[in-house]
């Protein structure tokens, strides 16, 4: 089958810059990582050595942090050396885009975001939007903390089986949300390329799906390491659509999640990974919503959420992150000392309390 026209276009693009590797001899050393071969005498005295310094990087210093944002404290921790514009950075919603109103409760309210980046000033603009985006982690875990955890009887009802095949026997989950993480999809029809969408109510929309830079390297990057789900907030026949443009041939996403799936919390879409039939040690969820993994923030990698900028290079940084936590024993004790999502909200509270 030939390759889509976005697809195409991510090819030339990525052959002009060079997917970097993880350099992170620290954090592949340091007791967070527990490969599940056996180390030799070299790698126990390299992880005697570090330990310490593991140790105190999980201590959040607040005067450094609140004058950085997260990237800089991932490139603090030598996640990725050689990436210097990394942007692991955490986010959450913010406004309504009047533009998609024809997709009211058919798309993820994640996807009625608008957020735009202008290109004359590019690097200033980024920081800001980081700076905001920071803000509205907090105040969506601020929020998080008064959610009721969901009770097992629930999660039971909605127990996934899926099923693995044979060459992803062994590997972790990697979980990627949809809208604003991979794509951007308007009812405007402004976009790479246009889709058909037909609603329940008989309605056919034509509009724009945007592809986000370095996705489908991204998710053939993720194919080598991992099994790949898709969960979605939005619904099915909206979700199958953008995802059979996205992966014609149903070889890089192995199984697809949707708003089904998830749990309304606080009128909030949240995805508890309890329900899929994996350890939870061995999932990870990359998601531009907090709200989406307020359960499971230790297996959650924050992304940037996406409209249209098209410098965004959120997917590309991803793949060293890949390589970190291929064989780590449990995934959540590493996410636990890059992101310190669960201190975010204190570390965070004396500049923020006042929102």
């Amino acid at each position: 089958m030939a390759h889509s026209p976005i697809r195409n276009l991510a090819k030339r693009r990525s052959s002009s810059n060079k997917v970097f590797s993880t350099t992170s001899d620290e954090i592949f050393a340091s007791n967070h990582h527990h490969p599940k071969r056996e180390k030799n005498i070299s790698e126990e005295n390299t992880i005697f050595s570090h330990k310490k310094n593991i140790e105190n990087s999980k201590k959040v210093d607040k005067d450094k942090i609140k004058n950085a944002s997260i990237t800089k404290v991932v490139l603090k921790l030598e996640l990725n050396k050689v990436q210097k514009k990394t942007q692991l950075l955490l986010t959450e919603r913010k406004g309504k885009n009047d533009d998609i109103d024809f997709f009211a409760g058919i798309i993820s309210e994640d996807h009625l975001d608008k957020c735009e980046i202008s290109e004359e000033n590019i690097f200033i603009e980024t920081e800001r939007l980081h700076k905001e985006y920071m803000k509205q982690t907090f105040i969506a875990l601020k929020s998080i903390r008064k959610f009721k955890k969901i009770p097992k009887a629930k999660v039971l009802e909605k127990m996934l089986n899926l099923p693995r095949s044979i060459e992803n026997e062994g590997k972790k989950t990697v979980i990627f949300d949809m809208d604003e993480t991979l794509i951007h999809c308007s009812g405007s029809n402004k976009g790479h390329v246009s889709i058909s969408l037909n609603f329940p109510n008989g309605k056919t929309l034509v509009a724009g799906l945007n592809i986000r830079p370095y996705a489908i390297e991204c998710l053939e990057a993720a194919n080598n390491f991992f099994e790949v789900i898709v969960f979605t907030a939005s619904n099915k026949h909206y979700a199958d659509v953008v995802l059979d443009y996205l992966d014609p041939e149903h070889k890089l996403i192995h199984h697809r999640l949707y708003r089904d799936s998830c749990f309304q919390v606080n009128n909030m879409n949240v995805k508890d990974l309890r329900i899929i039939n994996r350890r939870m040690q061995d999932m990870v969820i990359i998601d531009n919503s907090v709200f989406s993994f307020a359960f499971n923030l230790d297996n959650a990698v924050p992304i940037l959420t996406w409209i249209k900028n098209p410098f965004d290079k959120e997917l590309l940084n991803l793949i060293p992150y890949f390589n970190v936590i291929a064989d780590a024993y449990d995934v959540r004790e590493i996410n636990r000392a890059l992101f310190h999502l669960d201190t975010f909200y204190e570390d965070y509270y004396e500049e923020y309390s006042n929102i």
